[in-house]
């Protein structure tokens, strides 16, 4: 009887070591399955990042904004008014992840150059009169536009949709200080009331 209790005791161990061994390796393979699968995925967000780089990504204006940047803001009647009639906020900073980016953005035209029937460059604005009838916003709430082709004229008395590659590079003409560039590659009505 002390046989077969100590082989008993013994083969209890043993079948526990072989549990613990099993699910230990069961648990490694689990882990570098998950990491393979996280390193596939990782790879995909690559490739992914890469397509999309031609993909249009459609813009509001506060994108054009870093996250973490904290504007002054005015505080009563009188700064606001002040601010209002004061100079352009220059260098403010851009969204570098953006650049090379295609994209569409919505706003209001300020022409620049082209003749009564087609405008080849121009700034694009978040509200009507901006650089024109009050001061410009902040550099990086202006993009300046060209266009190859051109664009009709008569599409730019209400704001419209902008299609093009975006980039970080400053511009600075007359009216305003520019902190994005585009190479416009379509115009259309902005028809989001």
């Amino acid at each position: 009887m002390q046989f077969s209790k100590r082989f008993s005791f013994l083969w209890q161990r043993k079948t526990t070591w072989l549990f613990v061994a099993f699910f230990t390796a069961l648990s490694v393979s689990n882990n570098a399955l998950a990491q393979k699968k996280a390193e596939q995925e990782a790879e995909q967000k690559v490739v992914k990042k890469a397509v999309d780089k031609n993909a249009i990504q459609e813009l509001e204006w506060s994108d054009l904004v870093p996250g973490d940047y904290e504007a002054e803001m005015p505080t009563t009647i009188e700064h606001i008014g002040q601010a209002m009639a004061g100079p352009q906020s220059i260098n403010a900073p851009v969204v570098e992840e953006l650049d090379g980016q295609m994209v569409k953005i919505p706003g209001f035209v300020v022409p620049l150059e082209g003749d009564d029937e087609v405008v080849t460059e121009f700034l694009l604005v978040p509200y009507f009169g901006a650089c024109v009838h009050v001061p410009p916003p902040p550099s990086n709430q202006v993009i300046h536009v060209t266009m190859e082709k051109g664009a009709p004229a008569s599409a730019f008395y209400d704001p419209v949709w902008i299609t093009g590659r975006i980039t970080t590079e400053s511009w600075e003409g007359e009216l305003a200080q520019v902190g994005y560039k585009m190479v416009g590659t379509d115009v259309a009505p902005y028809d989001d009331f």
